[in-house]
């Protein structure tokens, strides 16, 4: 939760609030279209090539963002992308992230899925 509060670009998700009940709850910003995966599966008939390359620029810049901040997403997947709006999209999801410490030029995964 704290890495997703301390972000602040516009293609990354930031994390608002949290609701502490019995189940605790992140409150994030409306992402009203969902999650990028279903998005796609909805639309897929009216998604064309540039709306595909818009999306990838944007998760690129969001992506690019967190290395500059020293932070390694480790689960970056549709599902982990939110839908603002058809044209905007944002990286949501940090609950694998991992902050590297300023001396640290490299991180390596031992396996996965």
């Amino acid at each position: 939760a704290y890495v997703m509060a301390s972000v602040e670009h516009p293609h990354v998700c930031r994390l608002l609030g949290i609701c502490l009940t019995s189940t605790v709850q992140l409150i994030t910003q409306l992402m009203p279209y969902g999650c990028l995966l279903d998005y796609v599966k909805e639309k897929k008939d009216n998604i064309g090539s540039q709306h595909l390359l818009n999306w990838c620029v944007q998760i690129a810049k969001g992506m690019n963002y967190l290395e500059e901040r020293h932070l390694v997403h480790r689960d970056l997947a549709a599902r982990n992308v939110l839908v603002k709006t058809p044209h905007h999209v944002k990286i949501t999801d940090f609950g694998l992230a991992k902050l590297l410490n300023a001396d640290e030029k490299e991180y390596h995964a031992d396996g996965g899925k």
